[in-house]
């Protein structure tokens, strides 16, 4: 079963078919994906704690401790995990006095966030009252297949949710997209308040949200790089349902966010 918060994190500026070397220990293991504690990724992404693919064959191979070095491929909205080689072991008792941050796990629920709307500050997290698609763009996304693909699946899921959920879209970019530019952006692929709402959380609480996303924001080498995520939360803030990547069904999604 693969892990409930499966990351299969992109780029928005890094092309399809991309590889790069990664080091790391292996903290859990499924059937299909792996969870590593990997190093920093030069020019691509800082460490952390994340899920990524992998195929059965190499899965069987790995066992928690395990420390390896593999083929990180970034392609058709995953990353895989090719190539892979187990070079040591490490005692993860050691570490558990300083475990990794962890994503929120299904089940779990999200702590409250106020988040800045032009509606108004609305409550996103615990005590919400809305079941809530949350998601996380940016205005100047430079690549067609990321945020404006993001935008336009969930253009597609407006009209499955309206008048009983909502979906809130919250900018990476806080210091450059004002909510009016959000509107005026997301009004570009259709968003209708209050069914589709764009926030902003000023930026230490942007961070500490998208650490529990386990969404990769990197901004201090040149264009502003993130993963994809997609998460339904239900009126209580439960999260019920986490996509990796922008393969997600529009009907589907809406049945999980109206399910009983």
């Amino acid at each position: 079963m693969t892990a409930p918060w499966l990351l299969a994190a992109l780029a928005c500026t890094i092309p399809a078919g991309q590889t790069y070397p990664l080091t790391g220990t292996v903290l859990e293991v499924h059937a299909e994906s792996l969870v590593v504690d990997h190093d920093d990724i030069d020019g691509f992404m800082k460490g952390m704690a994340m899920s990524f693919g992998a195929e059965p064959s190499l899965t069987r191979q790995v066992a928690p401790g395990d420390v390896i070095r593999a083929q990180l491929l970034v392609s058709g909205g995953t990353y895989l995990l090719t190539g892979l080689q187990v070079t040591g072991r490490e005692d993860l008792a050691i570490r558990a006095d300083n475990p990794p941050p962890m994503p929120l796990k299904l089940g779990e629920t999200l702590p409250a966030l106020q988040v800045e709307t032009l509606a108004g500050p609305i409550t996103v997290g615990a005590g919400q009252g809305t079941a809530t698609v949350l998601t996380f763009l940016f205005t100047s996304c430079p690549n067609p297949d990321f945020c404006p693909a993001l935008a336009t699946k969930l253009a597609a899921l407006q009209p499955l949710i309206e008048g009983r959920a909502r979906i809130v879209a919250i900018t990476l970019d806080p210091e450059t997209d004002t909510l009016p530019v959000l509107q005026a952006w997301g009004e570009g692929f259709g968003a209708r308040s209050p069914t589709w709402l764009f926030g902003r959380l000023a930026l230490p609480e942007l961070e500490g949200l998208l650490a529990l996303a386990a969404v990769n924001r990197l901004a201090d080498q040149g264009p502003l790089t993130h993963n994809l995520v997609l998460w339904v939360l239900d009126e209580r803030g439960v999260l019920r349902l986490s996509s990796p990547d922008n393969s997600w069904d529009p009907q589907a999604v809406a049945q999980a966010v109206l399910a009983p």
